[in-house]
């Protein structure tokens, strides 16, 4: 009877080993690491995740736009993939000239927060700008592989994409020689010219001007925390727009409350995908951009250098992600709480930052969890 049940017990312990190893097989194929290559001239459908406008957009501004679900399986990408895009040129509506806008495109973010640069550029997605190949994907036809287009504010929708003329920056060409496809036509028809305003939802194309290599793993979507480009903890879940990184505190968020900025008695909305946060050393990080556009601050962004510079007070102030260092009036230097941070695409900053860019008072109100900016 005991060698028996000592056999049975063997035979039970070999199973489960068993049953181990077969998981454990599971998991690895789980988690297989799958390269994709996207050749220069694909083009990427994709919906917008933010508003764009030529009356309140500017150069610098960031914003990010998701892989239209239909489409990713085409391209190899998860579900939930985002391309993270700038503002390169913003022209308001003027007299009879439209509103223009202009963008590219820098960076794919994978749901489980791995991201890669890229070389993108607008594209319409209508039968004269591209075509489908037999693999699915679409590819920018051969008139278009070069265009450099941006949007401008005519007929019925949104904003109409139209060709450049010239390589000339937004700011500095006179739009009758700027405008190149499609302007004309629209000239002789008497279209009302007006602001561009791409919302929520607005579809677009994104044009590889380069070849893109890219790796993806095939359980990415149900890794919860992942190490991004900052010291927060970034995790993947659901909101309004689909599948995104959302910043999560270092503390959480114990009565469930977002945290709020206020200029005087004026609430400053900020985008679902990036709002104030408390980093893992309680300090309060607030994306810069919505509040000194509230408070009416001109800005300056670099995106080569990540710097950010804020003209409307006395003594402009600017500002590097990666340092809390900030350089006011060019000569004088102020230790912040903690360094700007980009995260997902957005530039954060530390309170005293809002302070010396706008003129403004600040402080935290931890009872109801508020940035708090009162005019001197």
């Amino acid at each position: 009877m005991r060698n028996v049940g000592r056999g049975t017990a063997l035979h039970r312990l070999s199973t489960a080993a068993a049953a181990i190893s077969l998981m454990a097989v599971g998991v690895g194929s789980a988690q297989a690491e799958r390269t994709i290559r996207l050749d220069a001239g694909t083009v990427i459908p994709v919906r917008l995740n933010d508003t764009l406008s030529s009356s309140e957009s500017r150069k610098g501004d960031t914003f990010n736009a998701t892989v239209r679900t239909t489409d990713a399986d085409e391209y190899g990408l998860p579900e939930g993939t985002k391309i993270e895009g700038t503002v390169t040129g913003a022209r308001p509506y003027r007299d009879k000239d439209p509103g223009v806008i202009e963008v590219s495109f820098t960076r794919v973010r994978m749901p489980d927060g791995r991201s890669y640069a890229i070389d993108g550029s607008l594209i319409g997605l209508d039968n004269k700008s591209v075509e489908r190949r037999s693999d699915g994907r679409l590819i920018a036809k051969p008139a278009h592989k070069n265009d450099r287009l941006t949007y401008a504010g005519y007929g019925a929708g949104a904003g109409l994409i139209v060709g450049l003329l010239t390589k000339r920056p937004l700011e500095d060409a006179l739009l009758g020689g700027l405008l190149g496809y499609g302007f004309g036509a629209l000239q002789k028809g008497h279209s009302d010219a007006r602001d561009v305003v791409l919302k929520p939802g607005t579809e677009m194309g994104v044009r590889l001007d380069r070849r893109a290599t890219l790796t993806a793993y095939d359980d990415a979507r149900d890794t919860r925390y992942h190490r991004d480009d900052s010291e927060y903890r970034v995790s993947s879940e659901r909101h309004d727009y689909g599948t995104s990184d959302r910043v999560s505190s270092g503390t959480g968020r114990e009565d469930g409350t977002d945290i709020g900025v206020m200029i005087d008695d004026r609430d400053v909305r900020f985008d679902s995908t990036a709002r104030p946060v408390l980093n893992r050393n309680d300090v309060v990080m607030v994306p810069v951009v919505p509040v000194l556009r509230a408070a009416k601050i001109p800005y300056e962004y670099n995106t080569r250098t990540e710097t950010l510079r804020a003209t409307g007070t006395v003594e402009p102030v600017r500002l590097a992600v990666g340092t809390n260092i900030a350089v006011v009036n060019g000569t004088r230097r102020v230790r912040l709480e903690a360094p700007a941070q980009r995260i997902n695409g957005t530039m954060y900053v530390p309170i005293k930052f809002l302070s010396l860019a706008t003129g403004y008072d600040a402080r935290y109100d931890s009872h109801s969890r508020t940035v708090i900016l009162t005019s001197r």
